[in-house]
Order: C-alpha cells, then structure tokens, then sequence
C-alpha cells in the first residue's frame, strides 16, 4: 500500500517520509532540477503469521539461496506486476528473509 499519512483535519503530516519526498522535489524543482524517483519496497517473509521464525539465511544481493524464499520473492514479483507495480530489481536484502 502506498499512502500519504495525514493529520486528523487532513493536512499533510511533516513526518511522513512521502511528504518530506514532494517538498524537497518543490525545492528542487524551483531550483531549476529535475528528480528522478522510485519507491524500494523491503519487507521480510516469515514461516507463518504468528511467529518470526525467518525462512532462509541469505545476504545482501544473494542469488544463490535457493530456498522456500526464492520462489515466494518470485511470486510476489509476478502478483506485484499483475497489479501494475513495475519491478526494476528483485534481490535479498542484508537480513535473515529481507527482501
């Protein structure tokens, strides 16, 4: 899901990460600069709802850790593109199941 966080009257929240995002691209582009931006989306897999029991080792940009993970990355690849998200890159991030 993405989102802007709001005040309860509605106005922008001055710590929501997006926000801060659309002031500096303001601030840019009143500057005479154009920003290029996309979103990274990092989350972990776990074994089950109820417990945080990771489902793999693997590091940093490990391709070769070919477990239950590598198949679901995969899978939400695919569920994320058929909902219109376009991936550049898919890879496992620093920590046990982050992707």
């Amino acid at each position: 899901m993405f989102c802007d966080i709001v005040q309860p009257d509605g106005q922008p929240y001055d710590g929501d990460p997006r926000y801060a995002l659309k002031r500096i691209l303001r601030k840019a582009e009143g500057l005479g600069y154009t920003m290029y931006v996309g979103p990274e989306l990092e989350f972990y897999y776990f074994k089950d709802s109820s417990h945080t029991e990771p489902l793999d080792r693997g590091g940093y940009f490990d391709l070769t850790s070919l477990d239950l993970s590598t198949s679901i990355r995969r899978d939400t690849v695919t569920a994320l593109e058929e909902v219109g998200i376009e991936v550049e890159y898919a890879h496992h991030e620093c920590g046990p199941s982050q992707t």
